[in-house]
């Protein structure tokens, strides 16, 4: 963020703010066992399959092909 204002100061620093690229999840890992049954259930996933869960771009850049062969 620094480096974005130091170099270039016609942006307004009011405007400027970091967004992190991970959220924290309030859940302990028991509770979360506890609610993979349901989870599966609810969005009618396999439970002997790995899930992958991806929030973000998915293309050519990001090595969508690599996922597809994986």
């Amino acid at each position: 963020m620094r480096y974005l204002l130091d170099s270039n100061p016609e942006i307004d620093s009011e405007k400027v703010e970091i967004a992190p690229n991970f959220i924290e999840l309030n859940i302990s890992v028991d509770d979360w066992k506890s609610k993979d049954q349901t989870i599966l259930e609810k969005y009618n996933l396999p439970a002997d399959k790995p899930i992958f869960i991806y929030g973000g771009n998915l293309g050519k850049p990001q090595g969508l092909d690599f996922l597809l062969k994986f």
